[in-house]
C-alpha cells in the first residue's frame, strides 16, 4: 500500500461486504457470497479483451473500441416463477431455482434475434414460450440441464447439457 492511501474500512466485516457488493455489482447477482469463495466469484466474471464493457444492476454492454454496442447481457438471479419479455439482441441469464419460466418478445413483427439460457433443477420447472414459436417436435425439459434457447425469425434452437446443482 502507498504512502497516500488510506484505509477505508474500519473493519475486515466491512472489507468483505465492500468486495462481496463489487462482485454482486458486476454479476448481477443478489445472493450473499461466503468470503472464502471471493476468488472463484471474481474468476468467474466474463471479460472480453480489446472490448469495453460496462455494468450496472446485473445489466451489461459490450462495445468495440469505437463505441458502438455489439452485445448486450443481462443477469436475472430470481429464484420461483419468472415472467420476462426479452428484447432482442440481449443475452439473459436465468440463474436462479426457477419453478417456471415465463418468455414474451419485445417485437413479433420484424426478424429478431433472442438469446436465453436457464438452469433446470428438481422439480423440472416449466417453461413457456410464445405459441408462434416453432419448437423441435418432441422436446421437453428434464432435471440437473443447464439449457440456452435461441429465437430467430419464428424458429428456436435449443442445446442443453448435463451440470451439477450446488447446495
Amino acid at each position: 500500500m502507498s504512502e497516500s492511501s488510506e484505509l477505508t474500512h474500519e473493519t475486515i466485516a466491512e472489507l468483505f461486504a465492500d468486495i462481496a457488493d463489487a462482485i454482486r455489482s458486476k454479476t448481477g447477482g443478489n445472493s450473499p457470497i461466503v468470503a472464502d469463495t471471493f476468488p472463484e466469484a471474481i474468476n468467474s466474471i466474463r471479460t472480453l479483451s480489446g472490448y469495453v464493457i460496462q455494468g450496472s444492476d446485473g445489466f451489461v454492454t459490450i462495445s468495440n473500441e469505437r463505441g458502438r454496442d455489439i452485445m448486450s447481457e443481462v443477469t436475472i438471479s430470481t429464484d420461483g416463477a419468472v415472467t420476462q419479455e426479452l428484447e432482442a439482441g440481449v443475452i439473459y441469464h436465468f440463474t436462479g431455482i426457477l419453478t417456471s419460466l415465463t418468455i414474451t418478445l419485445a417485437d413479433t413483427t420484424t426478424m429478431a434475434h433472442y438469446h436465453f439460457d436457464f438452469l433446470s433443477g428438481s422439480p423440472v420447472p416449466t417453461l413457456s414460450l410464445p405459441s408462434s414459436l416453432n419448437m423441435p417436435i418432441g422436446y421437453n425439459i428434464t432435471t440437473n440441464r443447464r439449457y440456452e434457447i435461441d429465437i430467430l425469425n419464428n424458429y428456436r434452437t435449443i442445446g442443453d447439457w448435463a451440470y451439477t446443482p450446488t447446495v
